[in-house]
């Protein structure tokens, strides 16, 4: 009797605890193996979906939609970042002690192809169910997204008719494994506010994608970041400018660049001239800033509410 009324109660707690459904799930990013990587990785396969890595090996920031058509890929030259590869390992290919760790020595939207047109079909018989690009080493918002190689990976998914979401954090979580497991878990937040109100199987309406961003926060307070509903808009912190002395411009100089020679920095923009939910701002208060973003450049509005109400139940007052 005893025997017989326990099982019942496991199997319960085990569909608690297990994802409302089992996603095939391939992350893709512009930094390479990176902390942010492996633990989004380790806490989607904890939660019970089937996930692959294709990351660039080496950081590939601000690179955007670049790609090197019809350059043959060679042996490394340099080690790939995380450690999944070394000098004179193939330009492309896997982590030796675990095969769902890809790597390619080439731009993001490179990394993020090999995933969908070498791996997935091999791995699920199938497309990836869900892309997610990220979670980056520093936020994309405003005017620097088209140069960030983690959108554009979420836009050419969105563009193979697979629902993305780019996700980017704060600098700060660059090799700190206690904030890139809580970045995760804010990942994790958001694929089962997907998972939950999928209709017909789609995780986001045709067209669209997501663009996260998550504020700088102490280890700890990740989980209790409130979402917030979010516009990309013009604004950004820092949006890229030509400078001709790299040697006198602060930005550089405080990284330490001393080449008096000219190049890409960063500039200031004017917060009053902000939308008041644009990313930059959204995040500046603490706030995870989720926008909806699409693969089309052609005109006409985004159905912004339908993909927003997949995750309604995260925008608490």
């Amino acid at each position: 009797m005893f025997r017989s009324c326990r099982l019942p109660l496991t199997l319960a707690l085990f569909a608690l605890a297990a994802p409302l459904h089992a996603l095939d799930i391939l992350i893709t990013n512009d930094d390479g193996l990176t902390a942010n990587t492996r633990a989004l990785y380790q806490a989607l396969r904890s939660d019970g979906h089937q996930v692959m890595v294709s990351v660039p090996c080496r950081n590939q920031s601000g690179q955007g939609a670049a790609l090197n058509f019809l350059r043959p890929v060679g042996p490394l030259t340099a080690d790939c970042v995380g450690g999944i590869a070394q000098v004179d390992d193939p330009g492309v290919g896997s982590d030796a002690g675990d095969a769902d760790l890809h790597y390619v020595d080439g731009t993001p939207v490179m990394a993020l192809l090999y995933g969908l047109d070498l791996l997935a079909e091999p791995r699920w018989g199938r497309q990836p169910q869900l892309i997610i690009s990220g979670p980056n080493e520093g936020n994309n918002t405003g005017l620097v997204n088209p140069s960030s190689g983690t959108v554009n990976n979420a836009v050419y998914g969105i563009n193979r008719g697979i629902p993305s979401v780019a996700v980017s954090a704060d600098g700060d979580t660059a090799n700190n494994p206690v904030l890139a497991a809580e970045t995760a878990q804010i990942v994790l937040k958001l694929v089962h506010e997907l998972e939950r109100r999928a209709r017909h199987g789609a995780l986001l309406p045709d067209g669209t994608g997501l663009n996260v961003n998550v504020p700088r926060f102490a280890a700890g307070e990740g989980n209790s970041l409130p979402f917030a509903r979010a516009v990309v808009g013009t604004y950004s912190t820092a949006s890229p400018v030509f400078v001709e002395n790299l040697a006198a411009d602060p930005v550089a100089s405080e990284l330490g660049i001393t080449a008096a020679l000219p190049g890409i920095s960063f500039g200031s923009m004017d917060a009053a001239t902000a939308e008041s939910n644009s990313e930059a701002l959204l995040i500046g208060q603490g706030k995870i800033a989720v926008s909806v973003i699409e693969g089309s450049f052609g005109a006409g509005p985004v159905d912004k509410s339908r993909a927003l109400l997949r995750v309604n139940a995260l925008f608490k007052p």
